[in-house]
């Protein structure tokens, strides 16, 4: 099984500077983002789907670069995906 994943041209992958206090619900989304950056697997996952053909990437395709079985990329994915930095199909 294979999953399309891409990198959101339409959200930016950046969490913009604060310059004032933010509310509860942008602090979660913000931390949500941070969360996902903090494991370097999905950190890779992200620069392995950057560098792909029109910034997209297979999981199949991404298993063998990271030594990781193909269930735990897509935990993977679905972290990055709830964190706003994937878009998957």
């Amino acid at each position: 099984m294979t999953i399309p994943a891409t990198i959101d041209a339409g959200t930016s992958c950046c969490v913009p500077r604060i310059t004032s206090t933010i509310s509860t619900e942008e602090a979660e989304k913000v931390a949500r983002v941070f969360k996902a950056l903090g494991d370097p697997t999905r950190v890779r996952l992200l620069s392995l789907i950057a560098a792909g053909d029109g910034g997209e990437a297979c999981i199949g395709d991404l298993t063998e670069p990271v030594g990781l079985s193909q269930g735990t990329v897509s935990h993977h994915m679905k972290l990055l995906s709830d964190a706003g930095l994937v878009r998957r199909e």
